[in-house]
């Protein structure tokens, strides 16, 4: 034991049961609130990770249909080759000249 000077020791076992019983209330109100504390602060790191992980989603999902958007109006309708040409003409006359 610690003798600090100047302090008388105490020696009633009464005393010292008593302020064991408020030590071990003491550690386990801090063991309680610390618990209650991380709980808090895990729930809060949930909750934010949650709402970014919604709103990347979200984000994602509005680029997604704006490129498909933009996709659809540029798209240049895919044609397979074939023997017609179409096409006008215009007869030239050659006397005129």
């Amino acid at each position: 034991m610690i003798k600090i000077t100047n302090q008388p020791q105490n020696n009633n076992p009464i005393v010292k049961l008593l302020l064991a019983l408020g030590g071990i209330v003491t550690f386990g109100l801090t063991l309680l609130l610390g618990a209650v504390a991380l709980f808090f602060i895990l729930g809060f790191v949930v909750l934010v990770s949650s709402i970014l992980a919604i709103r990347f989603w979200w984000i994602k999902r509005n680029i997604s249909e704006i490129k498909g958007q933009y996709k659809t109006k540029n798209e240049k309708p895919s044609r397979e080759p074939s023997e017609i040409l179409e096409g006008e003409f215009h007869e030239v006359d050659k006397d005129k000249n």
